[in-house]
């Protein structure tokens, strides 16, 4: 590849940035049988400066937005255009959460629900919230519905479209407060850089299985025990 192909990428608010040289390489994989299996051209970015906290400690990042240069849109129809991960808790033993392609990347179980498509940002999914559930109440929040009550701490359901419900168990949700008896609800605040773009974070998604379907544009979600997908 010519030597002048170099590249500029922003992530997320755009405080996260890379640059350097794209090339072409061939990605080697294995299948769920555990053989290897190769497929040419694909197209990568080799970084020589990176900016943000988030590069600290990695090896590079894989891209898998809905965008053209993404990894999953390059695979396309090699996979289905399918792409699935299960992410292990924070606290557990393993080590790696399991990434899938295609067919093998289908939960059991799941629930579904529409990914919205947004042209002006075509790298990002967007899903239709149409309520919040605490515990057994539906937000608006009643006084009283995070106050620490030995150890029942309530779920929060995500309603998005098409029936789906996303249970996130108050585990993920919630912490106590170092030497007081206070619980708190765990949460960020993305600041003035977000044009008021909520996101739906990693702490929320462990211990579920989530494929991202892009050929149908439909996200699907089952509770699982990760570390043994």
């Amino acid at each position: 590849m010519h030597p002048d192909c170099e590249y500029s990428y922003g992530y997320g608010s755009g405080s996260v940035r890379t640059s350097g040289i794209l090339s072409v390489e061939t990605l080697s994989m294995s299948d769920t049988s555990g053989s290897p299996y190769s497929i040419p051209h694909i197209a990568f970015g080799c970084s020589h400066d990176s900016e943000g906290s988030e590069f600290s400690g990695t090896d590079g990042i894989v891209g898998l937005g809905g965008g053209e240069l993404s990894l999953i849109s390059q695979l396309g129809s090699l996979v289905d255009s399918k792409f699935s991960y299960c992410l292990v808790p924070l606290q557990s033993s393993a080590e790696t959460s399991p990434l899938l392609f295609g067919s093998a990347a289908t939960p059991k179980g799941a629930k579904s629900t529409p990914i919205l498509t947004n042209p002006s940002i075509n790298t990002f999914y967007y899903l239709s919230v149409e309520g919040i559930s605490v515990g057994n109440s539906v937000a608006n929040i009643p006084e009283g519905t995070f106050d620490l009550k030995g150890d029942a701490v309530p779920d929060i359901t995500y309603h998005f479209g098409g029936g789906a419900d996303y249970v996130i168990r108050g585990q993920y949700s919630f912490a106590t407060v170092r030497d007081s008896n206070s619980l708190c609800f765990l949460t960020l605040d993305m600041g003035e850089s977000s044009d008021d773009v909520a996101i739906f974070g990693n702490l929320q998604q462990q211990n579920y299985h989530i494929l991202y379907d892009n050929a149908n544009h439909m996200l699907s979600f089952a509770p699982a025990d990760c570390a043994s997908v």
